[in-house]
């Protein structure tokens, strides 16, 4: 991919909160390293001056086929999509709201693997058993919306990564 920003994908949300103004939170999806068949992307959750993020695995098929989910909501105004990793954990949930107004839900798991990425030993993370061998700070959220119409262009930016990055098309079962 370009050094320039073509590689990173935005979708524009809302969030109330209580005795509050309307949050505008921003996900981002960027992609990163392309090995073989497989790509590092790093999913962003922008909400004001705070910035949670994960920087997990994804095999091309895992982007292709959140791209057709996107696809099917935007053109069905119904149902649900997810985009999860390589090793089938959810990252993030779209699911339609209000058909007539275009509304979709959204929510996510940002995971950062603390003890994959060596920088905080399973012996100086506060209660790793909780957490597996393989997380550390977890940030789950929902209740942010976004509208259908931000949907075409990250399927077309999907489909534009996958068409151009060279990134392998062959199931390693095959």
């Amino acid at each position: 991919m370009p050094p320039d920003n073509s590689n990173r994908l935005t979708m524009c949300c809302e969030a109330e909160q209580i005795n509050g103004p309307r949050l505008r939170p921003v996900i981002e999806f960027e992609f990163d390293e392309i090995v073989d068949d497989h790509v590092s992307m790093w999913v962003r959750l922008r909400i004001e001056n705070s910035v949670y993020r994960t920087g997990r695995w994804f095999y091309w098929w895992n982007i292709q086929d959140f791209a057709d989910g996107l696809a099917r909501l935007h053109s069905e105004l119904k149902g649900a999509c997810s985009l999860s990793d390589w090793d089938g954990e959810e990252v993030l949930c779209l699911s339609m709201l209000d058909p007539v107004r275009g509304r979709i839900g959204v929510a996510g798991q940002l995971n950062q693997y603390v003890f994959a990425d060596r920088v905080i030993g399973n012996g100086d993370f506060v209660f790793p058993q909780m957490f597996g061998d393989r997380a550390g700070v977890v940030v789950s959220f929902h209740g942010l919306v976004t509208d259908q119409s931000y949907l075409p262009a990250l399927i077309s930016g999907f489909h534009f990564f996958l068409n151009t990055s060279g990134i392998s098309h062959r199931r390693f079962w095959s």
